[in-house]
């Protein structure tokens, strides 16, 4: 059925001939549909809103970090739900791994999306761009600076009216910002420094939202002990690309509810009926 979401979710949300409802959209809008299931006892799995950590134990390849980092991020032009938003780094590691981000970031490619060996493409529209635009100056404003800006898709003949923003590394980000609190959807990596991997973890999980994090070190009994800390559906360990299509992936808290991908997303969609019947002869 096409038209404004808004008035098509409606219909769905109260036809009393649908029974489930999956929805992948911000926590807003998941609040909204589950309110208007709710009357119709309808089933409903809720794909919401992120804020995905991205923990850089002590002992990580910081090269390798770099690199997966800047992928994960430029994926898509960083409009991805599960994207890494903040990024936890130690102290004592904070100005080497800046220094390798912002070389990362320098040697990108930004222009036409669908030409080859480009990086990365613009954004959806101007008014995702403005809000990126506005949520890095807002940072700046309050304390943070810029590490690394990659502008070149300025002045390229043939897309001056593409809503490039360009891959941005910000340092000096502390929890209150709004680079911090809030999804970003653009290619903007926000660090943020630690002093011990516990605190990094408390700070991760003080959000409301649950979705996906990251956590990269070679030590794995460390990393799967973060990993089991963090109150989030899926973890990348190492990785930076962790939803499988056989795999579970869901949310917690205001991120969601149920399940896509594998049996669990399957289920979603499926009720338990149970027949039971005495056996012949045999008093019930």
């Amino acid at each position: 059925m096409p038209g404004q979401g808004s008035v098509v979710g409606g219909v769905f949300a109260a036809h009393p001939l649908v029974r489930v409802i999956s929805l992948t959209g911000s926590t807003a809008t998941g609040a909204s549909v589950l309110a208007a299931a709710a009357p119709g006892i309808k089933r409903v799995s809720l794909e919401l809103g992120g804020n995905a950590p991205f923990i850089v134990l002590p002992d990580a390849d910081l090269d390798l970090v770099a690199a997966e980092l800047v992928r994960l991020k430029v994926f898509v032009s960083g409009q991805v739900c599960v994207t890494a938003n903040r990024v936890f780094v130690p102290e004592s590691a904070a100005a080497e791994f800046e220094a390798r981000l912002a070389a990362r970031v320098a040697a990108l490619v930004v222009g036409d999306g669908l030409a080859d060996g480009v990086d990365m493409g613009p954004l959806i529209h101007a008014a995702a761009r403005r809000d990126v635009a506005a949520r890095v100056a807002e940072s700046v404003a309050a304390g943070a600076r810029i590490v690394a800006e990659n502008r070149s898709a300025e002045g390229v003949a043939g897309l001056e009216q593409a809503n490039f923003s360009p891959p941005t590394v910000v340092a000096g980000v502390t929890d209150g910002m709004r680079l911090a609190q809030e999804e970003i959807f653009g290619p903007v990596i926000p660090l943020l420094s630690y002093r011990r991997v516990t605190e990094a973890v408390e700070r991760a999980n003080a959000t409301p939202y649950g979705l996906a994090a990251y956590v990269y070190g070679r030590d794995l009994d460390r990393c799967r002990a973060v990993a089991g800390a963090l109150e989030v559906g899926i973890v990348g360990v190492n990785e930076w690309r962790p939803l499988k299509a056989e795999i579970p992936f869901g949310g917690v808290k205001h991120s969601g509810l149920g399940a896509e991908g594998g049996e669990e997303g399957i289920r979603e969609f499926l009720e338990t009926r149970v027949v039971s019947m005495p056996r012949p002869g045999v008093e019930g």
